[in-house]
């Protein structure tokens, strides 16, 4: 079978996954999809809807509330897309492919602090090549009619290597993981400000950041005053940990955000709601195993597997209050 039919059938096998999980979805209004607000324990997000038994990583929310872009990705992680749903009229659409993905591995959604750009990584080939590359960082503007053709970043901030997982602040910094030489470990985190319109050079983040194992996912507050991301190993272990600014504009030691947020499956991909009052992070949870409370019949097993918690990726919520929870006491 020829790869593009191959990259198709996929595809289109999502697509229809995605339709048949929300065929009897109610109709949803409402801000976050008219679901009920978590307190200080997470709680699944939108079940069913946006959480499914799929897997469903990295949220991403326009400013106004009224977007929700995330990815959507198969069981062994070979072919991922971003999806969206949009609320007109006071009515949520049902989730689709966004027009710009579908076709290559698009993930980490992330919008600009205006709303009027979405950044993403993608395997996508450079214009006038035909086969994919390693990730590189990808920009859609919005337009009148949807949103633009994507447009790579270029080679400063994409380098020869993998570099993902964009975020912005409030002044368009840029922040972004990768593996690029001259790092400290498999992937660090990195920053480039905008300067006459343009991204400088990238500046790695530092120890007290990036250490020789693997972060990634960063998620910028607007203000820069602190950053939330993805760790893989080490002595403060995996999971989403958290770095406050100090006053004299360097960063706290990171610190794990705790066991509320990283259960034995570490929790990844932070995102905090553009309103302040929610943190959405990833995880691959599950209340059912390695030991149920009784002999499972078949039907449950069934019911398991077909539900949103049947140990695939998911998006949960938290009061955004635990960030301020962890801040160090002045």
């Amino acid at each position: 079978m020829k790869k593009p039919l191959f990259i198709n059938c996929l595809l289109l096998t999502a697509v229809i996954l995605i339709s048949a999980q929300q065929t009897d979805s109610p109709m949803l209004s409402g801000p976050y999809l008219g679901q009920k607000p978590p307190g200080m324990t997470p709680e699944i997000f939108a079940p069913g809807i946006i959480s499914t038994n799929m897997n469903e990583a990295k949220i991403a929310i326009s400013p106004d509330g009224n977007e929700i872009f995330y990815r959507v990705m198969n069981y062994n992680h070979s072919f991922y897309a971003i999806v969206f749903m949009k609320q007109e009229n006071g009515v949520w659409s049902k989730a689709e492919v966004a027009p710009f993905s579908g076709k290559y591995h698009d993930g980490e959604p992330f919008f600009s602090v205006d709303g009027k750009q979405l950044f993403f990584n993608s395997n996508r080939p450079l214009a006038g090549q035909k086969e994919p590359k390693d990730n590189d960082i990808w920009v859609v503007e919005r337009t009148g009619s949807g949103w633009s053709a994507p447009a790579n970043l270029g080679p400063l901030i994409n380098s020869e290597k993998s570099d993902v997982n964009p975020a912005l602040s409030q002044n368009r910094t840029l922040y972004f993981a990768s593996n690029r030489d001259g790092g400290k470990g498999g992937n660090d985190i990195y920053m480039s400000k905008i300067l006459n319109g343009k991204y400088t050079q990238p500046e790695n983040l530092g120890d007290a950041i990036n250490t020789a194992y693997t972060e990634s996912g960063p998620y910028i507050a607007p203000d820069e005053n602190y950053i939330i991301f993805n760790r893989y190993g080490g002595d403060t272990g995996s999971g989403l940990h958290i770095s406050f600014r100090k006053k004299d504009g360097s960063w706290c030691q990171a610190i794990n955000m705790g066991k509320t947020i990283n259960t034995e499956n570490a929790g990844s991909h932070g995102f905090v709601s553009p309103d302040s009052q929610y943190l959405f992070f990833t995880s691959e949870r599950n209340p059912y195993f390695p030991c149920p409370d009784h002999p499972l019949t078949y039907d449950e097993i069934v019911n398991i597997f077909n539900s949103p918690l049947n140990g695939s990726y998911n998006i949960h919520w938290i009061s955004a209050k635990i960030i301020e929870e962890l801040r160090p006491k002045e």
